[in-house]
């Protein structure tokens, strides 16, 4: 719902699901392309990071910071998430996904009111893009 391209340039196929009133019951990798996950830190960091959602609401301002960088109490309304050493791009492109999907389902199943949305990471300008071809 949500295909931001990962640092790889393929997006991170998630599941997530939410609770009627907007809590993340769950988020799962399905599949991702991300190199330095795969073939530098492993997975086990990457699950850890996605697992931190369950919880959470989308009515909180969820934002990835170090754990001596986190401020407020739990009645905060922010939700802090331990970020991946050496995967930030990926981490902040898995937080964009989960965001941008969840607001959508939210927004037409669930009653949230419109809003703005995330800002996306990644964005195609098309007066820039080349065919592979052409530049051969």
């Amino acid at each position: 719902m949500a295909a931001v391209p990962g640092f790889s340039g393929i997006p991170i196929n998630l599941l997530v699901a939410l609770a009627p009133k907007g809590n993340f019951l769950e988020v799962k990798v399905v599949s991702h392309h991300e190199p330095v996950l795969l073939d530098g830190l492993g997975q086990t960091p990457l699950f850890q990071f996605v697992s931190q959602y369950k919880g959470v609401s989308l009515n909180q301002n969820i934002q990835i910071a170090a754990q001596n960088n986190r401020a407020g109490k739990k009645s905060d309304p922010n939700a802090y998430l331990d970020g991946v050493t050496k995967a930030t791009a990926s981490v902040r492109i898995i937080n964009q996904s989960v965001l941008a999907s969840a607001l959508k389902v939210a927004r037409k199943k669930l009653g949230f009111a419109e809003g703005r949305d995330p800002e996306l990471i990644a964005r195609v300008k098309p007066d820039l893009v080349e065919s592979h071809r052409s530049m051969t």
